[in-house]
């Protein structure tokens, strides 16, 4: 009896082990449940920055202007007969 309450109390306590200080037991079940919390934030911010490119391709495609205030702002875009100037802070 004495055996099978020690093999018992060996069992227990490997099974404790792994429930609780095993990297597949609860830590890592905490540190997944964390990773997945800041992927999902990650994820939240790209889709916020993926709506916001597709509205500014799609005013692009569309609009003539928008094309042209990019270019101008981005690129220095000057049209035919404009004098551009540009003046340093």
């Amino acid at each position: 009896m004495k055996g099978f309450a020690l093999f018992f109390l060996v069992v227990l306590a490997f099974f404790q082990y792994k429930l609780w200080i095993d990297e597949n037991g609860w830590r890592g079940h905490q540190k997944l449940e964390e990773q997945l919390k800041q992927q999902r934030i990650k994820n939240r911010e790209q889709t916020a920055m993926n709506k916001a490119l597709r509205v500014e391709v799609d005013n692009l495609a569309k609009s003539h202007e928008a094309f042209e205030e990019i270019a101008r702002e981005q690129f220095s875009y000057v049209k035919q007969g404009e004098i551009l100037y540009i003046t340093r802070d």
